[in-house]
């Protein structure tokens, strides 16, 4: 658990993005939790991210699966 979670009762939510290769799975995922965008492309083989959202003004811990596309 991240330690910035503890003293609160964080709901965990999972999203996994599919498609195919090459289409800004990565670059949607790293635009949404650093407010920045990729200058280069890589490959990826499977990569997880992590960002605290307020939803209702409850927090909820997004976890982001970014997976290879085919």
């Amino acid at each position: 658990m991240d330690p910035l979670d503890e003293g609160e009762n964080i709901r965990h939510l999972k999203c996994v993005l599919v498609g195919d290769a090459a289409v800004g799975k990565t670059s949607l995922i790293v635009s949404y939790t650093t407010n920045g965008y990729p200058k280069q492309y890589t490959p990826t083989a499977f990569d997880n991210y992590s960002v605290l959202v307020r939803v209702d003004n409850q927090p909820i811990r997004l976890q982001l699966c970014d997976t290879a596309g085919k």
